[in-house]
């Protein structure tokens, strides 16, 4: 039996600052030197602020300790742990390219904590069924790739307008890291964490844009068919965010405003004891994008 009070380290502890301007000046590095790229022959860099209002999805099982060893306990759904509700995350993209084609690197933290309460129907780690909980999913991602045009034709759609197609194929190298605490309402000193990270995801990622006038349609999808350089995910993963944007008359600024899907499937070991996730979120994003 092991006691059902934990010892929680500092988030900083747990999970130390990873600075953003390391991957930065990589894209720059990788934008200097690989100038006959499409997008990077003569770059311009665009900062793009991003709010997203995410909602954690999936479910989640780990195994538990009796008097008669480790227990294998069934997966409960996240709106069991109290996960129903939207919360307001941020996050950004700075593109170095031509718009379409070039480098892009992406950073966001979520941190889903404005839960409501519920009850669990099974064991989780030390926490028993039938205790009523609140949670919260904290984790930090960062990407870096490139994507370039393999298509691009304008389509006339009246004698004076055309709507352009853009098709793009690219990579990406994902790294991502939190984790998942589950608290009893009763007892905040009793709950179970689960940590999870890798150590760097391959993506392929393909790009399309549909644009019109000042307008224009963006589908971003990217796929890792399990394949990593270590950590604890493991299965098919997808990410998926679609875009409409507004460019300002004459202006360098373009409001955003889309959605997004990213899988978060994990399994690994916490103090002993196994647990399997199929976590993802999804949820809005407004944002703006401005060229320097």
């Amino acid at each position: 039996m092991t006691p059902s009070t934990q010892h929680r380290l500092p988030r900083a502890a747990r999970r130390p600052h990873r600075p953003v301007s390391a991957a930065l000046l990589l894209a720059l590095s990788l934008a200097q030197g690989c100038s006959w790229l499409p997008g990077l022959e003569d770059p311009e860099v665009v900062l793009s602020p991003r709010m997203y209002l995410y909602q954690h999805e999936g479910s989640a099982r780990m195994q538990s300790f009796d008097s008669g060893g480790v227990v294998n306990n069934a997966a409960m759904d996240v709106s069991l742990f109290g996960q129903q509700r939207r919360d307001e995350d941020y996050g950004g993209v700075i593109s170095i390219g031509n718009g379409f084609s070039g480098v892009e690197l992406f950073y966001q933290r979520a941190k889903i904590d404005d839960s409501k309460h519920g009850v669990l129907t099974s064991n989780f780690g030390a926490l028993t069924a039938g205790t009523e909980v609140n949670s919260e999913l904290d984790y930090q991602e960062y990407r870096i790739g490139y994507v370039a045009e393999v298509f691009g034709h304008e389509f006339p759609v009246d004698d004076d307008d055309d709507v352009l197609i853009q098709l793009g194929v690219g990579g990406a190298i994902d790294h991502r890291t939190g984790d998942f605490i589950a608290y009893d309402v009763a007892n905040p000193t009793s709950y179970q964490v689960i940590d999870f990270k890798d150590d760097g995801t391959p993506y392929l990622w393909l790009r399309g844009r549909a644009t019109w006038r000042n307008v224009s349609f963006q589908a971003d999808w990217s796929f890792n068919p399990d394949v990593d350089f270590g950590g604890d995910f493991e299965g098919h993963r997808h990410d998926l965010e679609l875009l409409g944007r507004y460019t300002l008359e004459a202006q360098d600024v373009a409001f955003l405003l889309g959605y997004r899907w990213s899988d978060l499937p994990a399994s690994a070991s916490e103090q002993g004891l196994r647990y399997d996730t199929s976590f993802a979120v999804e949820g809005y994003v407004i944002g703006l994008e401005v060229l320097f």
